[in-house]
């Protein structure tokens, strides 16, 4: 846990957040990623290229993309490809690059990562300031789930437990003057 101390991320804006299907998903050139980008693909693969080495992404993975990530991909086979894609910046170059997590991270926790994505984009389409604010307030929280499991998968004697019932009552409480 030591080892994610100095790591921290502030979101200053989100760009856009899509569900995309498409059939032929293609980045034949490489070239930097203009912003950063949490994805979670949910059909199909993709192998990504990169100046030093490549990676398949499959269904069930989640993609972390640092603005200025220089790649290309193909899809593989001839599947459909689907994927939730959430591009923003973060308040300072580089912070995404320095989050604790790899390119490609193979979530345990499935159906809780997929169904806050739902909900990051149900209430983006929304569109108003709150909405707004709100959307940014979701990705801080889906972030969190994905690296409180990605730390645990690292360091599975550390019990978060405590750690995880405090965020729980804060998240429950948070609103409540008592």
């Amino acid at each position: 846990i030591r080892d994610f101390a100095g790591a921290d991320l502030t979101v200053s804006s989100i760009l856009a957040a899509d569900y995309i299907t498409t059939n032929n998903w293609a980045r034949p050139t490489s070239y930097p990623r203009p912003s950063d980008g949490l994805i979670l693909l949910t059909e199909g693969s993709i192998r990504y290229f990169f100046k030093d080495g490549a990676v398949t992404a499959h269904a069930g993975d989640i993609l972390k993309f640092p603005q200025g990530l220089d790649y290309s991909g193909i899809k593989l086979r001839k599947e459909v490809n689907s994927f939730f894609v959430v591009d923003f910046f973060t308040a300072e170059p580089g912070e995404l690059d320095r989050f604790p997590l790899p390119l490609v991270h193979t979530v345990s926790h499935y159906p809780a990562i997929e169904h806050a994505f739902q909900e990051l984009l149900k209430v983006w389409k929304n569109g108003s300031i709150l909405n707004r604010l709100q959307s940014k307030a979701m990705l801080y929280e889906l972030l969190s789930k994905v690296l409180y499991h990605y730390i645990g998968e690292q360091y599975p004697e550390h019990d978060l437990s405590k750690t995880v019932r405090i965020t729980e009552y804060i998240n429950q409480h948070y609103s409540d003057a008592d």
